[in-house]
């Protein structure tokens, strides 16, 4: 079994980047407003974030993986993806003075709402 699930991973960066590009347009509207627009700045957009990652780590668990540990697989490399991401955003947009901690929590919220997602499909798969 390969570790690296390209098809995952694709999905994971794309999630992301998506999920911020919404985030961006509708940050007025939907969101606090009041800070410069990042997932981490509104308690929904942590949610609505939160819960596209959940949605992109099920969707690549229940398509690709045959089996739990593949649904795993596919979660952590949608997770891994959506990481990447999102260093990838923060650096486009300035990183702050903060960077590593951002890093940290926006990871940890990522890795978490990932293996709810994988976890999800994880009942109906079989051994």
């Amino acid at each position: 079994m390969k570790r690296v699930q390209w098809k995952s991973l694709l999905l994971g960066a794309a999630t992301f980047v998506v999920t911020h590009l919404v985030v961006m347009r509708t940050w007025a509207m939907w969101f606090d407003g009041q800070r410069e627009p990042w997932f981490l700045n509104s308690g929904r957009a942590v949610w609505f974030t939160a819960l596209c990652v959940v949605a992109a780590a099920a969707l690549a668990s229940a398509w690709w993986a045959g089996n739990r540990g593949e649904a795993m697989l596919h979660g952590a490399n949608v997770a891994a993806g959506a990481v990447l991401a999102m260093i990838g955003v923060l650096i486009s947009v300035g990183p702050g003075t903060i960077f590593p901690i951002v890093i940290l929590f926006g990871a940890a919220i990522v890795l978490v709402s990932s293996a709810v997602g994988s976890l999800i499909v994880l009942l109906f798969k079989p051994n």
